[in-house]
């Protein structure tokens, strides 16, 4: 491996790497000579050094003759190189501008999903009457909300629906609005609904017999159970959604989750 060539700090290496900056002190270096008195009496050769002054006269002598001459293109240049210099600075001071803006987004969004909530829905697993077992005109599925977040969850609208449809469908709950679960808690709720082609007990299922009521199902029905949730957390302007959407196997399996696009999704 290479050895890095190590950077050089002296002033030469640092107007050979920003030589902008180089032909400023040097039209600056010219404007101050331009601006500067001129004696020729004190340029002259004296006993003891006769070439020292008159060196010296010829060099200033030189560069007023050259600045007077050019002083047009200098002054052309000057406003070039200051020009270009403030286009640099304004280029870097909006790139700046762009990278702190940049973290202090990232910053936020991670703090938001670091210190957010996390709302799951769990289903329980069978449903019970709601009526006298003579007569069932509805049934009963409870389900839990539980946050897994760092932050309360403030249930702002509450959408559940469970029936024998052809598709999944849902209803506005008001009762959930405003419910809080705090972190690492959850909560117990019920969904009561009627079916109008009537119940049955599902004898093929997983749990005690007469103990699991099934809607009677039309043909291409299938029985559903699904929830629609809008949440939030610390900041009161960001909502989260957690849907989800199960439907009974009829083989006697259980609540299985509906793939259908839509239907399951947490944001």
């Amino acid at each position: 491996m290479k050895n890095k060539k190590k950077p050089d700090d002296s002033w030469f290496g640092f107007f050979r790497d920003n030589p902008i900056y180089g032909a400023i002190v040097v039209i600056l270096v010219l404007a101050a000579l331009s601006s500067a008195p001129f004696e020729p009496g004190i340029c002259t050769a004296d006993e003891q050094n006769p070439c020292k002054y008159v060196v010296r006269y010829h060099l200033i002598h030189w560069l007023f003759a050259f600045v007077d001459k050019y002083s047009g293109g200098i002054g052309a240049i000057t406003a070039i190189v200051i020009a270009a210099f403030t286009y640099t600075l304004k280029n870097a001071s909006i790139e700046q501008g762009r990278l702190t803006e940049r973290s202090v987004r990232a910053a936020e969004r991670a703090l938001t999903e670091i210190e957010r909530p996390w709302l799951f829905i769990f289903i329980e697993h069978g449903t019970e009457e709601d009526n006298d077992p003579g007569f069932v005109k509805s049934a009963t599925i409870h389900f839990r909300m539980a946050n897994y977040g760092k932050a309360p969850a403030i249930i702002i609208s509450a959408a559940v629906g469970a029936g024998a449809t052809l598709t999944p469908e849902t209803s506005l709950r008001d009762d959930l609005s405003n419910e809080v679960i705090a972190p690492a808690g959850e909560s117990r709720f019920s969904h009561t609904f009627t079916s109008e082609t009537g119940f049955f007990h599902d004898k093929d299922a997983c749990i005690p017999q007469n103990t699991f009521l099934i809607p009677v199902k039309n043909e291409g029905a299938s029985f559903f159970f699904c929830t629609d949730i809008t949440y939030t957390g610390v900041s009161p302007d960001t909502c989260y959604k957690t849907a989800c959407c199960w439907y009974w196997d009829e083989w006697g399996t259980g609540w299985l989750r509906y793939e259908q696009p839509g239907y399951n999704y947490r944001t």
